[in-house]
């Protein structure tokens, strides 16, 4: 008996030993059918697992690399961004007044709000990643929303 695995061709062949003390009737000829249709669900099902399986293994490597490349990309920006930072320092300890020191404080909250953005995309691809510790304490919820 021919084997469908998928709706376009024969996947494989069942073939089936047959009791020479009984006679081939229709009846005999449905059992073979349904053996035949019970292998085909069965190998069908089996290799619809294999394929879920390969998929979440695929999404999962996918995940991961997603989880390195923001990671990646994180460090790429916080080095630089860290060195700008600290030479931004040493200038806005010099007096500068004017249009110019306003200049210099315009980007510095600039750099600053900058580098909390890479940083929380730090954390975030370590979260992702399985790697942020977690710790929880104990917060007045009303003193903390009342400076808000």
């Amino acid at each position: 008996v021919g084997l469908r695995f998928d709706k376009e061709s024969i996947g494989g062949f069942l073939i089936v030993g047959l009791s020479p003390r009984r006679f081939i009737d229709e009846e005999y000829k449905r059992f073979v059918e349904v053996v035949a249709g019970r292998l085909e669900n069965s190998v069908r099902d089996t290799l619809a697992y294999v394929q879920q399986k390969e998929q979440v293994e695929n999404l999962a490597s996918l995940n991961m690399a997603k989880a390195v490349f923001f990671q990646n990309v994180s460090h790429e920006f916080r080095t630089p961004l860290t060195l700008m930072m600290g030479n931004l320092e040493e200038i806005s300890r010099e007096s500068l007044g004017g249009v110019q020191g306003q200049r210099m404080k315009l980007v510095q909250r600039n750099t600053d709000r900058l580098g909390k953005l890479v940083n929380a995309l730090l954390d975030f691809s370590k979260l992702e990643a399985d790697r942020l510790s977690q710790s929880f304490a104990e917060v007045e919820i009303d003193s903390f929303t009342e400076e808000l």
